[in-house]
């Protein structure tokens, strides 16, 4: 058999499927509401730490350095002992 002909048997078996006839009822649908928000939740908040705190990091370094022509810093200085 060619692989043509496998592909079109199987498009047919998928198409010929028979309905179920069930009811899921009011709490599984309200479950699989649930389970898919909190899917697209943890995705959401993946991708935010994934982003932001590396961010974070970055502009948290960059408050730190000084300017490169910045003066030294006026302080006072200890003398010799």
């Amino acid at each position: 058999m060619s692989s043509r002909k496998i592909m079109i048997a199987l498009a047919g078996l998928c198409l010929a499927a028979a309905p179920a006839h069930a009811y899921i009822g009011p709490g599984g649908g309200m479950s699989a509401i649930g389970a898919l928000l909190a899917l697209v939740a943890g995705v959401l908040v993946a991708f935010f730490g994934f982003l932001w705190y590396p961010i974070k990091r970055f502009r948290a370094k960059r408050r730190r350095q000084p300017p490169e022509n910045a003066a030294p810093p006026q302080g006072r200085v200890n003398p010799p002992q």
